[in-house]
C-alpha cells in the first residue's frame, strides 16, 4: 500500500513513534548568532565548528524526547521530507532563566584538587552548572543552560522515514545512553539485538531500563547484552 502510494505521489505524513532522520541548526533570535547544526559546512561558516563534535543527519524516534520538546512536538503530521522553520519560545527551548545560582566554598574544590575558572562547566551534585565567580572564598555557580530564556530559531530539514530496526536501535542508543558509535556495535538477528558495549559492564537494573525504554519503540524480543572492558 505504501508504495503504491508513493508512485502516486501521495505525500507520507509523520505519526508519533516514526523515526525520522533530520537535520538542523538554530539561531539565537535576539543577533541570530548560529548556537548549533548538524551540518558541518554550516558550522564551519558560522565560526562554530568542533572536530570533537560529528556532524551529519540524526536520527530521533518522534514523541520520546531524542530532540528538544519544541522540535519534537512540531514533528508529527510534517511530510516526512519536508523542510520547515520554527520559533521556540524559552520553555520550549532551553528553558527560561532564573535565579538557579549556588555559592560553593572555596576550599570544597580545593581540598578535592579540582581548579576552575570562570566560564567551566562542571558537574556540582550531578547536575551541569557554569562556573559565574570565582575567588579565594567562594565559587559561585549557575545552573542554568547557556541558552536559557533565549528564544530560537530553528532550521528543520527532514530527510525520511528510517524504517531499518538496525538503524532504529542505533538512533535509541545514541539519544537515550549518550554513547559513539565507536563504543558500541549491533547486531540483529529474528528479532533479537545483540548489543555489544566498548566498555564496562552496566549494572543490571540499567541494563532492564534500557530494554524496557526500547521495547515501547521497536518490536523486539530480547536484548543480549556483552561488554569488552
Amino acid at each position: 500500500k505504501d508504495s503504491f502510494s508513493l508512485k502516486l505521489g501521495v505525500k507520507v505524513k509523520l505519526n508519533e513513534g516514526d523515526f525520522v532522520k533530520l537535520n538542523y541548526t538554530g539561531y539565537l533570535k535576539s543577533n541570530n548568532f548560529c548556537i548549533d547544526t548538524t551540518i558541518e559546512e554550516i558550522a564551519k561558516k558560522q565560526n562554530i565548528f568542533s572536530k570533537e563534535f560529528k556532524y551529519g543527519p540524526v536520527t530521533v524516534c518522534i514523541g520520546k524526547n531524542n530532540i528538544l520538546n519544541g522540535i519534537d512536538k512540531n514533528l508529527s503530521d510534517k511530510d516526512e521530507k519536508e523542510s520547515f522553520e520554527l520559533e521556540l519560545e524559552p520553555k520550549e527551548a532551553f528553558g527560561e532563566k532564573n535565579n538557579n545560582l549556588a555559592s560553593v566554598p572555596f576550599n570544597q574544590f580545593k581540598a578535592n584538587k579540582v581548579n576552575v575558572q570562570i566560564g567551566d562547566q562542571i558537574m556540582y551534585n550531578e547536575k551541569p552548572a557554569f562556573v559565574k565567580f570565582v575567588n579565594n572564598r567562594i565559587v559561585m555557580l549557575d545552573f542554568n543552560h547557556p541558552y536559557a530564556g533565549e528564544i530560537i530559531n530553528y532550521k528543520i530539514e527532514l530527510l525520511g522515514k528510517v524504517e531499518d530496526k538496525k538503524n532504529q536501535f542505533i538512533a535509541l542508543v545514541i539519544n537515550r545512553l549518550n554513547f559513539n558509535e565507536e563504543m558500541f556495535s549491533v547486531e540483529l538477528n529474528d528479532n533479537i539485538i545483540n548489543f555489544t558495549i566498548n566498555e564496562k559492564e552496566l549494572p543490571k537494573q540499567f541494563q532492564d531500563e534500557f530494554e524496557k525504554y526500547v521495547k515501547e519503540s521497536i518490536e523486539i524480543e530480547k536484548i543480549n547484552y556483552s561488554f569488552k572492558k
